[in-house]
């Protein structure tokens, strides 16, 4: 009866350990999203609410010790099988996620053009790199009020220069030739400066895919396929928000 009643007693201080454990992930994770810092994967933030709610609706009942030695040990073994140590796990590893999601959203907020560049530099289907300077930027908008901050532009052999009409200068070539990337003070004037890029999608002057983080916009040469655009766009960022 004395195993008996200690092997019962094993499995109760197990089992609300962990329910101490889950209670303990779970405040930790609602006090984490209660920060208004942004994830650079914002679905992480939903799906750790999901976690929670099922977490909290996981009600465990620890059963009542049996009188007879038997009937104890009938039960130790059915108590072995509440184990919510996945749920726990989880919960703290969703939490590291957002907590990197939220470290590699800030990488793209007014990044440094020498971070961009070596960055881009581990990309393996970018060649040539080169960033705009005021003498040497075909838009003007360097350093201009609501213009880019940076402006890099690089090459790729993805990109086939069937024509001929590649010059050589990576700038001068521009997006066409690789890809650029755009990088502003403020999200606003990204979102501005998007919205503007958005006007010629689909007609004669597109100017390939376009898409903004932070307050950088990554972009790839119209003359890729679709999905070399969007394949090329994610290898890129990866790269930009790799975390050392």
């Amino acid at each position: 009866m004395k195993e008996a009643k200690e092997a019962y007693e094993e499995q109760v201080q197990r089992i609300e350990q962990q329910i101490d454990d889950r209670e303990k992930a779970i405040k930790e994770a609602e006090m984490l999203l209660k920060s208004d810092e942004i994830p650079l994967n914002k679905t992480i933030e939903t799906s750790l609410q999901k976690t929670i709610d099922i977490a909290k609706a996981d009600d465990i009942e620890i059963p009542k010790r049996p009188r007879e030695i038997k009937e104890i040990y009938e039960t130790v073994e059915l108590m072995k099988g509440l184990d919510i140590t996945e749920q726990i796990n989880d919960l703290k590893n969703m939490q590291d996620e957002l907590k990197d999601s939220r470290i590699q959203y800030k990488l793209l907020i007014s990044p440094k053009e020498e971070f961009i560049v070596s960055r881009l530099k581990t990309v393996k289907n970018i060649d040539k790199i080169e960033a705009a300077t005021e003498e040497h930027d075909p838009n003007g908008q360097l350093n201009k009020p609501g213009g880019y901050t940076a402006q890099i532009y690089f090459s790729s052999p993805l990109v086939e220069d069937e024509y001929g009409i590649f010059t050589g200068d990576v700038i001068e070539d521009g997006t066409d030739c690789g890809g650029s990337i755009e990088v502003y003070k403020t999200v606003v004037e990204a979102q501005r400066r998007n919205e503007y890029l958005s006007t010629f999608d689909g007609g004669i002057l597109s100017n390939g895919s376009h898409t903004i983080y932070g307050t950088i916009i990554i972009r790839t040469s119209e003359e890729l396929t679709a999905s070399q655009q969007k394949k090329f766009e994610s290898e890129i960022l990866s790269a930009l928000t790799k975390l050392e």
